[in-house]
């Protein structure tokens, strides 16, 4: 029997709960195995040659995120109307990532510094496969990003944390026929081997169950082209900003402050992407579940925020306190930055509410607010990581402890401002 939230006449079906918890155990599957692996690299390898490795992983994952459009959130509003244009919806999408993807990854090959980036292929193939890699990566990983949302949308979201089990397999495969993370080129393939048998396996089984289309909720139809433009237009935006603050900051604070303690900020940022990327996968359910019961938007909004409080904010808890020995297993060398650590898990407890209010603006189409939240509080983390390791050499400062500062107060000073209830519809 579906979980359910409580109104003052009736219980309401909460499909978004359902939703929301397979899509979390998806990413928390996904950031364990990510974690365990960066943990196995960061004691075979030297620093700098982590730092290589995710100046790598961190390009392509910073396209991919530009360039996946908020299509995926787009999706879980538009495939419970979409009935027998499922398929054609579903086609259309994947194109559009394609294609923004390989171009968008071709540009940045084009950029100063972009040979650094791709160095830790280029030292195997050359430059000129190390280019075909890196493009071939972001398409990938952006198709892997949208894949989860599809599943959901065609409602099979157990079908998630299948894959992402899949995925760890097929890591763990990589690493063993490799010998072991030997270089930075096999922590990159250990990477996009997984990443490309998850896509294809999604791809296959997304054909066979649209092969007989789900049928719609209310009147069968498409969105039309300007509602498309209205959604992704302010909403894309938005999602960069999400991505550039994933993606962008370890690597400014690697190419500021140096490969050794860049991988350091890179492995205590994986930490708080982990929790970041969990939150969001479980708060955009909201996006279907309004989409589906639009009379009763409110009630599962509040209901999702309430719960992601209580499932996040003991965890951040717990990992405060063992952060010391958590990172003591990468080696003293990360150990040492445990209280970086700590301020950071500081600023994720604070983001949690703004990620709810993101994930709630896109729910109700309030597209303007989305980019304006986003784009603000990553662009100025973004900026404090830029700025903070030449502050922080005048003033004698610890420049990650700066960064780390900088996250916390630009996302206090987010909830302050918008800390009142959102004036939005009812349905």
């Amino acid at each position: 029997m579906p979980l359910a939230i409580r109104t003052r006449a009736r219980r309401v079906p909460d499909g978004a709960f359902g939703d929301g918890l397979a899509l979390s155990l998806t990413a928390g599957i996904g950031a364990a195995v990510g974690m365990a692996s960066w943990l196995y690299v960061a004691r075979t390898l030297d620093p700098a040659e982590v730092g290589r490795a995710s100046a790598f992983v961190s390009a392509f994952q910073v396209v991919a995120g530009c360039t996946e459009v908020n299509l995926g959130i787009a999706l879980l509003r538009w495939l419970p109307h979409a009935g027998r244009h499922t398929r054609n919806l579903l086609v259309r999408c994947a194109l559009t990532v394609v294609l923004l993807a390989a171009g968008v990854g071709g540009l940045v090959l084009l950029l100063p510094g972009a040979g650094g980036v791709v160095s830790a292929v280029a030292e195997v193939g050359g430059p000129v496969v190390a280019g075909a890699v890196l493009v071939l990566a972001c398409v990938a990983w952006a198709l892997y990003q949208q894949q989860d949302y599809v599943l959901v949308g065609l409602r099979r979201p157990w079908w998630c944390p299948g894959r992402a089990v899949l995925y760890a397999v097929s890591r763990v495969v990589v690493l063993v026929v490799a010998g072991g993370a030997t270089s930075a080129a096999v922590v990159v393939g250990s990477w996009l081997v997984p990443v490309a048998v998850c896509v294809v396996a999604a791809a296959v089984a997304t054909v066979l169950w649209t092969r007989r289309p789900p049928p719609a909720v209310g009147t069968e139809h498409l969105p039309r082209r300007r509602d498309v433009v209205a959604f992704l237009g302010p909403t894309y935006a938005g999602q960069i900003g999400v991505t550039l603050l994933a993606g962008l900051v370890p690597l400014l604070v690697t190419v500021t402050v140096g490969p050794a303690p860049g991988a350091a900020f890179f492995l205590m940022w994986q930490g708080v992407t982990v929790v970041d990327v969990v939150a969001q996968y479980f708060v955009a359910s909201v996006a279907g579940a309004v989409s589906r019961d639009p009379e009763h938007g409110r009630e599962h909004s509040r209901a999702s925020r309430r719960r992601l409080l209580w499932l996040m904010l003991p965890a951040l808890a717990v990992a405060a306190l063992v952060a010391h020995p958590v990172l003591a297993l990468f080696g003293p060398e990360y150990a040492s930055h445990a209280a970086v650590f700590r301020v950071l898990l500081l600023g994720v407890a604070l983001r949690l509410w703004v990620i709810h209010r993101l994930a709630e603006y896109q729910a109700f189409g309030r597209g303007g607010r989305y980019a304006a939240l986003s784009l603000t509080s990553a662009g100025l983390v973004a900026l404090g990581a830029a700025l903070a390791p030449g502050i922080a050499t005048t003033a004698g400062l610890d420049p990650l402890v700066l960064v780390a500062g900088c996250y916390v107060a630009v996302h206090l000073g987010c909830v302050i401002a918008t800390r009142r209830p959102s004036e939005l519809p009812s349905t």
